[in-house]
């Protein structure tokens, strides 16, 4: 199935403890405090402490943790 020329992504804070990005590419840097994940056109990077990977399935990605920034970069966020 193709994607079509201008993606949609979502993302969703759950109570400063839980982040659902979806149209995730591939997951760049995973550490405790940081988890960056490219995004179709972009890349999403969530801060805090105690963070992990709860859940990786096709192109979308849920983050735990105490979340404490996400920072948006690329060209068509």
């Amino acid at each position: 199935m193709k994607r079509p020329l201008h993606s949609t992504y979502h993302i969703v804070i759950e109570n400063g403890k839980r982040v659902l990005i979806s149209d995730c590419k591939r997951i760049n840097e995973y550490t405790p405090e940081k988890i960056e994940v490219t995004l179709h056109g972009g890349s999403v990077t969530v801060c805090g402490q105690g963070l992990t990977l709860c859940d990786f399935f096709g192109d979308e990605i849920q983050i735990g943790g105490k979340v404490e920034g996400v920072l948006l970069k690329g060209e068509k966020l």
